[in-house]
């Protein structure tokens, strides 16, 4: 691995697993809320969330941590596009609204949010659906961590979560490349 191989009569090169420049990715990490979550507004996304499993996915590279307070910590500096998807549910026939937000700390103690999605529903049985996506540049992998955060007007506007290899709320995680 890590050799170049070159040949005179067909130009073509073969690159080893562990080349760098032209590999691609070098971390991706994916994960979901595996159960729905009707926690009160403002709450920090953490017990439910998950890996997505390894049926139909395979983390490239060391992977993010989760820590217990719903914090993740990046294996590594870099440019990571973070994107988030969530799935809300009305079981309420009032008027409803649902929302993520991404939270990043420099610090690791100070959070702040630097984008967030809402979307409303006005019936019972009502499907929302959000989406947010950041380009964060990861300059300390000690001290800069990011949180996920969901808003609700209502407990009974529920934060969708799924078990098994569906997936209905998900943070994905991509290094795309250097500081």
């Amino acid at each position: 691995d890590g050799q170049v191989t070159i040949s005179q009569n067909n130009p073509t090169i073969t690159l080893g697993s562990n080349s760098t420049g032209f590999t691609g990715a070098k971390e991706v990490d994916f994960w979901k809320l595996n159960a729905d979550n009707t926690d009160a507004s403002a709450t920090i996304l953490n017990s439910t969330l998950e890996r997505v499993p390894s049926t139909y996915f395979e983390k490239i590279g060391t992977g993010m941590t989760k820590d217990g307070s719903g914090n993740f910590s990046f294996p590594s500096t870099g440019k990571y596009l973070i994107q988030t998807t969530a799935t809300f549910f009305s079981t309420s026939g009032s008027l409803s609204y649902g929302g993520v937000e991404l939270n990043v700390t420099t610090n690791n103690s100070s959070y702040n949010y630097i984008t967030n999605s809402y979307q409303g529903a006005s019936a019972t049985g009502h499907y929302g659906n959000v989406t947010t996506f950041y380009f964060l540049n990861v300059t300390d992998k000690d001290n800069v961590k990011v949180q996920f955060k969901k808003y609700v007007s209502h407990t009974d506007y529920k934060l969708r979560g799924a078990t098994g290899n569906f997936v209905q709320t998900a943070m994905l995680f991509i290094r795309l490349g250097d500081t």
